[in-house]
């Protein structure tokens, strides 16, 4: 059982999951289901989480926070914004190009014209 990148990248078709990744490159296939949300027990109750939908997500958290609901969305959309351009850093060097030697110099040289565009990705 796999949850981590698998919740919003998925297993059942090429993606940037590791997970993935690894399957392509062995040519090997497995049965998969994929979420339609998760949930998450938190100090206020229990909240259920869609994914995939835009829409779902911000009525939810209209729901759950109130006269604050359009605040969160705002800080949600910031947040989005900045993993947008994360993300960017991981279609630019395939995580599978990451290693601990002297070599990722060779293996992660490509990601040079993604970083002198998006400077911000280490900050």
């Amino acid at each position: 059982f796999e949850v981590g990148p698998s919740i919003f990248e998925g297993l059942d078709r090429p993606s940037l999951n590791p997970l993935r990744m690894i399957f392509d490159i062995l040519e090997e296939t497995m049965p998969v289901k994929t979420y339609k949300g998760l949930g998450y027990w938190t100090p206020s109750g229990y909240w259920r989480f869609p994914i995939g939908s835009r829409e779902g997500f911000e009525e939810l958290l209209r729901e759950q926070c109130g006269e604050d609901g359009e605040k969160a969305i705002r800080e949600w959309d910031a947040l989005r914004a900045r993993l947008k351009t994360l993300g960017g850093s991981t279609q630019a060097v395939a995580l599978l190009n990451l290693r601990q030697d002297a070599g990722f110099l060779a293996t992660t040289a490509g990601s040079l014209p993604f970083v002198l565009k998006n400077p911000d990705v280490f900050g």
